[in-house]
């Protein structure tokens, strides 16, 4: 399995690709231990800024305390395969039993935006991220419950915002939202973080319904990326059409990434128009060297 930087309530075990297959739904998670919406902040451990729960589970700071933050704790395993199994096992116990999420149990402003996202919130970008730490899991370990989890993530993005998803329209087209806001937000990265999730379950589980969500955010993602073009970077969201009147929200490190994302991206799937944004986006790194040097992106895992 190769990627760039990866609603039931009754509880099915033992299920095999098959039994799957035939499924109405995904099998739930029977090992998740449903969170208080308080849920407490772990005492920090460790020397420095990097800071560990008593298991191990990286925590960062955000909000005035040390957090268990889902993204953060997915690129642990992301950035080191050694760390897979750790991660796997915690995101087994977090996923929310009743919706596939895992949530956020503090407060986050959103940047460039007029919206602070309460908690308990999920991201789209915490799914895939999730989706693909569970798949190597289950790569590595033959165990089912893995497979099953990263099914079960599946969930929220099949279901509206408005609804308690993670899915948001976009001109008539699906949009996995790294942030449900209200008005909508749009934010590149976390969207492209969650089409390669899905292409790493779809590649261990084809019979589940990752490819076609990953198709439909394909054909998202393609039409979308003319409104992220800004002449001479990227935007990180569209808050500036949904939410305005506003600056475009531009980061440089963020414009990086979205290269190296459509790199890999155009990389699973050839298209002209990933080709061409890729190409465009790269140019305008090459072509302003002094702009960009010393740039790079937050976060890549291959």
């Amino acid at each position: 399995i190769v990627s760039v930087l990866a609603l039931t309530a009754i509880f099915l075990t033992g299920c095999g690709a098959q039994e799957r297959a035939e499924a109405s739904a995904p099998p739930a998670n029977p090992f998740c231990e449903t969170q208080d919406a308080t849920q407490p902040v772990a005492e920090p451990q460790g020397e420095g800024q990097e800071k560990f729960d008593e298991e191990g589970i990286p925590l960062k700071y955000q909000a005035g305390q040390y957090v268990y933050n889902p993204v953060h704790i997915a690129q642990y395993a992301l950035l080191d395969r050694d760390n897979v199994m750790l991660v796997a096992d915690w995101l087994l116990k977090t996923q929310d039993c009743d919706t596939g999420q895992w949530f956020y149990h503090f407060d986050f402003p959103v940047g460039g935006t007029s919206v602070t996202l309460e908690a308990p919130w999920a991201s789209a970008m915490a799914q895939g991220e999730g989706i693909s730490v569970l798949t190597y899991a289950y790569d590595e370990s033959g165990e089912e419950k893995y497979l099953d989890a990263a099914e079960f993530a599946l969930e929220p993005l099949k279901v509206d915002v408005e609804e308690g998803g993670l899915k948001q329209d976009f001109f008539g087209h699906d949009f996995y939202e790294e942030y449900p806001t209200d008005p909508p937000s749009y934010t590149l990265n976390g969207f492209m973080f969650a089409l390669l999730g899905l292409h790493d379950l779809a590649q261990a589980s084809p019979n589940s319904d990752a490819q076609a969500l990953y198709d439909e955010g394909l054909k998202t993602l393609i039409y979308a990326l003319p409104f992220y073009d800004q002449g001479d970077t990227s935007a990180y969201h569209l808050g500036h059409l949904f939410d305005p009147p506003r600056k475009v929200h531009t980061s440089p490190r963020y414009h990086v990434l979205h290269v190296k994302q459509l790199k890999r991206l155009n990389e699973i799937s050839s298209d002209p128009v990933l080709q061409y944004y890729h190409n465009l986006w790269q140019w305008y790194i090459t072509s302003d060297p002094e702009k960009w040097e010393g740039v790079g992106a937050t976060f890549v895992y291959e």
